[in-house]
């Protein structure tokens, strides 16, 4: 009997698509009725359509017998037992069904089908219906932050936590411009963890005394702690002069021995490193005290004084210190952080104001909402409206999943999984889970096993590699297994707990390749230090030069890197090598500002508002003549003329209509500058000018028509935005979080020695136990 739930664990290249796929098409093959019934979520909302057009293809080839859709039809055929003319009618039935009521081919995101259920719970939610979801979190929190520093007065709360994060970032040499990095740290408030305490939190905020005596009960742990350790230390110090022994050279390792590592700890600053060796061997052997070259009578009277009361009072003392030195610690971080927290608190509530004010809501916010909408209820009434039409569930890059999402869907599973014919996955891989910062918590599919019983969950590894060269799987087998050998040794030597998480979730690490033909080619160099930039890109080059000589085109190469940081390095090293004989391909290609038309748009509208401005009237000139219109001039030549003239270059129904263009509206103006300046004749500018006026649109939907504004809209984020990239024949180069699912026949990975762990500017958040 097939089991209600089954864990497909994949790797890559390992055929997830394709299961994906052919269980869908299973099970609308087996009933075609059940079209409606079925919800496929997924991570993106490119993989969303590659699925969709991947079913719908695949239906059709199914129904008409072609030969590429061969595999799906078998495996079909295993799955049901059918007729083949059963299986070829139901297809056909299916596909039908599917493309007249579109609206149920629920392929979705999983933010899609939260947005979903979220206007479907509207009324009860208090959400009103001309309601506006908005994606963009940050955005609206640095304009929260903005409108917080502008509003601020003298002897505010908020002006008095901000001095106090300015003070910490001084100290942390964080450096000084602390309205970016408030806004970068309030964007905490969109964490998972800040969600689910906010209720709580809002509560403290509104005791008026809590802090107060908060503060002043952290202070009293704290300096209770640390007086106690002090009096300790003390009190064993007494005790050796007491004996006139106040020689550091007497004691065991002299000045840098036992003597002055009791003496240091009478300074009231805890510590709380594990002591060194020395001093376990003095608690645990008198005869360790004293100094090896210490006189013999003296020796006897230290060895004689430790074994009565030294060995057991810095054995105490060590307990204390090392007990209590969490809650110490604790009581100290708290403290430094407190007005942070405040700060964020504030940042919050400035959000909310905002949303509130736009009539706004932050699809960030949806997870949250049903959760608590959804607590402590086995059978809430959501499902009412949108779970009892499903009878299937598919969840694809489920190790990208957060715990708060999957607490959601969890119920709709449960719910699902009680009907007596229903199927359900759940595809993912532990080892690919890279969106961390997304709050993807990939512990969820690593333990997956201990929420179900055998009886309705079944666990089926996808372990052959279809993609890849055999000589490639072999090194990925053979690092990989190195690797987290080697992490698991360093977790257990640090005394990390929880290192058999890792053990669990690296087992399967072997793929067995489909093509057992020798091919494929890994190497791997290392550079010493000195020159290190230098010689990497050297080597870049010099491979990048030998795979074109084999005569691969240029868009089957990829570089991958961590960063953005060193992609302008790369194309700076590859212009001056290849000159114009190869192109560059990376996302800061597509950006809206890498646009000719666009620029021209984007100068020609600051000239309108600021005429005065001189610089911005030189480069619109100079990109109008030298790019637009083509002229041999050089750039002296147009600008060699000061003042108004300078206008006379520029196109003469621009000049003749400066004053009264500023009066049309936002849309206008920029229609008649795309006219006046003759960018609709250049080439490869269609896409740029057709997303620039979706995000024109966009803008003017939520703002008044104020170019002023635009313009610094633009600059803080509206230029990042990016069109869709076409098949470009050039050597990609993208980071290692945009390569995620694509695949390339060369890749290069240069500068791959980054650290695996942040070591600053993390944010933790816990719980404390009182």
């Amino acid at each position: 009997m097939e089991k209600a739930l089954t864990i497909y664990k994949a790797s890559a290249g390992s055929g997830k698509t394709f299961t994906l796929a052919s269980e869908y098409i299973t099970l609308v093959v087996k009933n075609s009725q059940d079209y409606s019934r079925i919800l496929a979520v997924t991570f993106t909302n490119k993989a969303t359509q590659e699925m969709k057009m991947r079913i719908l293809t695949q239906l059709y080839g199914i129904a008409h017998s072609l030969k590429e859709s061969q595999p799906y039809f078998e495996q079909v055929q295993t799955k049901t037992n059918l007729p083949e003319i059963t299986i070829r009618e139901n297809a056909a039935e299916a596909l039908s069904l599917l493309t007249h009521h579109y609206n149920y081919f629920r392929v979705l995101t999983i933010d899609a089908f939260f947005q979903a259920i979220l206007r479907n719970l509207a009324r009860e939610l208090n959400l009103t219906a001309n309601l506006r979801i908005d994606l963009n979190d940050t955005q609206v929190e640095a304009q929260a932050v903005d409108n917080l520093v502008n509003d601020l007065e003298e002897g505010k709360d908020v002006l008095i936590w901000i001095s106090d994060y300015i003070d910490r970032n001084i100290e942390d040499n964080q450096g000084w411009n602390v309205i970016d990095q408030i806004k970068d740290f309030g964007k905490n408030i969109f964490q998972d963890f800040y969600k689910e305490n906010k209720d709580a939190l809002d509560k403290c905020f509104n005791n008026e005394g809590f802090f107060d005596n908060f503060i002043k009960d952290l202070r009293i742990r704290r300096n209770t702690i640390a007086n106690k350790l002090t009096s300790m230390a003390k009190e064993l110090m007494s005790v050796i002069s007491k004996a006139n022994l106040d020689n550091p050279a007497l004691f065991n390792r002299g000045t840098k021995g036992i003597y002055n590592y009791i003496n240091k700890l009478t300074q009231n600053k805890p510590t709380g490193d594990l002591a060194p060796q020395y001093v376990q061997t003095c608690i645990e052997n008198a005869d360790k005290w004293p100094a090896g070259k210490c006189p013999k009578e003296i020796k006897t009277f230290i060895i004689d004084l430790a074994s009565k009361s030294l060995c057991n009072d810095l054995k105490l003392l060590e307990e204390y210190r090392l007990n209590n030195w969490k809650e110490y610690q604790s009581c100290n971080l708290t403290l430094r952080h407190l007005s942070q927290l405040r700060l964020l608190h504030s940042i919050s509530e400035a959000v909310d104001e905002l949303n509130k004010d736009m009539n706004r809501f932050m699809l960030s916010n949806t997870q949250s909402l049903l959760s608590n909408l959804m607590k402590d209820s086995d059978t809430p009434f959501v499902f009412e409206k949108i779970g009892a039409y499903l009878k299937h569930i598919m969840i694809d890059e489920f190790q990208d999943t957060s715990t708060i999402q999957w607490n959601n869907f969890k119920k709709l599973l449960i719910n699902c999984m009680s009907q007596g014919d229903s199927h359900n996955l759940i595809v993912g891989d532990v080892k690919q889970s890279i969106y961390r910062w997304r709050q993807g918590d990939w512990r969820l599919l690593n333990n997956i096993e201990k929420e179900y019983s055998t009886e309705q969950l079944a666990i089926k590894p996808l372990n052959t590699n279809y993609r890849s060269e055999e000589n490639i799987i072999l090194f990925n087998n053979a690092f990989f297994s190195l690797a987290i050998e080697q992490s698991i040794k360093e977790l257990q030597q640090d005394n990390i707990s929880n290192f058999e998480q890792l053990t669990e979730a690296y087992k399967e690490i072997i793929q067995q390749p489909k093509k057992n033909n020798h091919k494929g080619y890994v190497s791997v160099k290392l550079f010493p230090s000195d020159n290190y930039e230098e010689d990497v890109l050297n080597e870049l080059t010099k491979n990048i030069q030998q795979l074109l000589d084999l005569g691969y085109r240029q868009k089957s190469i990829t570089i991958l890197v961590r960063t953005k940081g060193v992609i302008q390095d790369i194309v700076d090293t590859f212009q001056h090598h290849f000159g114009s004989a190869i192109s560059i391909v990376s996302d800061e290609a597509f950006r809206l500002d890498a646009s000719l038309a666009v620029n021209v748009i984007i100068l020609a509208l600051r000239l309108l508002v600021h005429p005065d401005d001189k610089l911005t009237a030189s480069k619109l000139l100079k990109l109008y003549h030298q790019q637009v219109l083509k002229d041999s001039t050089n750039s002296n030549e147009i600008l060699v003329h000061p003042g108004d003239n300078i206008f006379e270059n520029l196109p003469s129904s621009y000049i003749e209509q400066f004053k009264q263009l500023p009066n049309l509206s936002l849309i206008d103006l920029v229609d008649q500058l795309y006219e006046m300046f003759g960018l609709k004749e250049l080439e490869g500018q269609s896409a740029y000018v057709c997303a620039f006026y979706d995000t024109l649109n966009e803008y003017l939907r939520d703002n008044p028509a104020d170019i002023d504004d635009f313009i610094e809209e633009w600059e803080k984020s509206l230029s990042q935005n990016t069109i869709q990239s076409d098949e470009v024949d050039g050597i990609r180069i993208i980071t290692i979080h945009k390569s995620k699912g694509l695949e390339y026949d060369n890749v290069l990975i240069p500068f791959c020695d980054w650290e695996l762990e942040k070591t600053t500017g993390n944010t933790i958040w816990c719980y404390g136990k009182d």
